[in-house]
């Protein structure tokens, strides 16, 4: 579990299930894990996922990759998730993808790092970047230049919660982010952002 604020994560084995089957196994599970019998998960028109009341209507965040779910909830206010592996990006993948994708100063310090500490770095910003525009409920389709992280990437590579002022596209957040190993999977990053006003 993976804890901010008054928000929390949790890593779940995706069962790949689909439509209502899917969800109502999602809502039990996320009763279950966030010991909250009351919560009810609803679908917006665009198909991501909301909470009835009495909690916050962006109060859970969903991620899923390679038959993992990273769950985020929190009762009173939006919040944000993402998870990704290791093995999603190349060390010389990631230096572009910072390039196109991050603020100038971000990828400037990512293209210093030696090769396996670029990867690491790009992952860890990546998520913690997503997790943080998911609180708008709008995630990167404006793009992933804010909020710009640059004068937090120690206490991002030290998986220190970090707090994020309110910028023209985000609210002001407090952000957490680690890494997971599960058996013989490549490494595991996840970050969880929860509003903090």
């Amino acid at each position: 579990m993976l804890d901010v604020g008054s928000a929390s994560a949790l890593i779940l084995v995706d069962p790949d299930l689909g439509g209502e089957e899917g969800d109502s196994w999602l809502q039990c599970s996320l009763r279950c894990g966030f010991g909250r019998p009351d919560l009810a998960l609803l679908r917006r028109a665009s198909g991501r996922p909301s909470l009835g009341a009495p909690y916050h209507e962006l109060g859970v965040s969903i991620a899923r990759r390679n038959g993992l779910i990273l769950a985020g909830f929190a009762p009173d206010r939006a919040v944000g998730v993402d998870l990704e592996f290791e093995a999603a990006v190349s060390s010389a993948e990631a230096v572009l993808l910072a390039h196109d994708h991050f603020a100038p100063g971000e990828a400037a310090a990512m293209a210093a790092q030696p090769d396996p500490a670029a990867r690491d770095l790009f992952l860890r910003l990546w998520v913690a970047k997503e997790a943080a525009l998911k609180t708008t409920g709008r995630g990167i389709y404006d793009g992933m230049d804010e909020p710009d992280l640059q004068s937090r990437l120690t206490d991002l590579v030290a998986s220190t919660v970090i707090e994020v002022p309110a910028g023209p596209r985000v609210p002001a957040l407090l952000v957490g982010s680690r890494t997971w190993k599960l058996g013989d999977q490549s490494l595991i990053y996840g970050s969880l952002a929860v509003c903090s006003g």
